[in-house]
């Protein structure tokens, strides 16, 4: 009669030290509506609790339905693949419900420490004729929410006002339509998989460390770029510099 279940947990993942809020799910499995209940996320020996009342405005979590429980305080990723545990108590103020079995969910979160100086590039092939590319710009806003200071991503336009025809034709042998990706110019990803193909190339080391530097005299920008080579090389390196513009209005 009173059950409230665990019945999902969002992807956690990212870099050591970082802060990720947990988004859970939770189902009312009995038959009374539930209009209170406890949630607790048990990471790293800590625990975070979110204490929901007066759910659906007094209306309740109705029999067999769903709800997200976005956490409002957060947990700070750790070396490894490690536990998280998220609890549902305290349904309807009883201290265990009907059925104690599907109150508890466990996910493994996993983070890794990025290689020294690394930074990724993600090239984004985008045109704003294209419907389906507003899925590539979130894809790359979220990157640098994550991401920022690991991660730099480029917008490449193709036919549309905002095009650089040379570098659009330089990424059309690579693409396979849009909107398509590049993760430091690797195979052709999914804008959706550039989270998976970043956590993989940042624990990379970098054969060089490049400095930016830039100077303003009136409209005239002069950049420059300095690099610090890690190891040995070998091959045909060059050096590319690109100028992005952000919030483009």
């Amino acid at each position: 009669t009173n059950n409230g279940q665990v019945s999902n947990i969002s992807n956690i993942a990212g870099l050591v030290g970082q802060a990720r809020y947990p988004s859970v799910e939770i189902r009312n499995f009995g038959i009374d509506p539930i209009y209170s209940c406890d949630v607790t996320f048990d990471y790293n020996g800590i625990q975070i609790t979110e204490n929901l009342t007066n759910i659906g405005s007094g209306f309740g979590l109705l029999s067999l339905t769903s709800m997200q429980v976005d956490f409002t305080n957060s947990i700070t990723l750790i070396t490894g693949t490690n536990p998280g545990t998220v609890t549902i108590s305290n349904v309807n103020g009883a201290l265990i419900d009907d059925d104690p079995s599907d109150d508890i969910m466990t996910t493994q979160i996993t983070a890794i420490t990025p290689a020294a100086g690394k930074l990724v590039i993600g090239e984004e092939a985008t045109g704003t004729w294209c419907g389906w590319c507003p899925r590539g710009a979130v894809a790359l806003n979220w990157m640098d929410h994550y991401y920022e200071d690991y991660w730099q991503g480029i917008a490449i336009h193709n036919g549309d006002a905002m095009v650089d025809p040379p570098y659009d034709n330089g990424m059309a042998p690579f693409i396979v339509g849009y909107p398509s990706g590049l993760i430091d110019r690797g195979s052709v990803v999914d804008p959706l998989s550039f989270e998976q193909d970043f956590l993989q190339r940042v624990v990379i080391p970098p054969s060089g460390i490049i400095t930016n530097g830039a100077e303003l005299n009136g409209n005239i920008l002069t950049v420059s770029l300095t690099v610090d080579f890690q190891m040995t090389v070998s091959g045909n390196y060059k050096l590319a510099c690109i100028i992005v513009e952000d919030s483009v209005t």
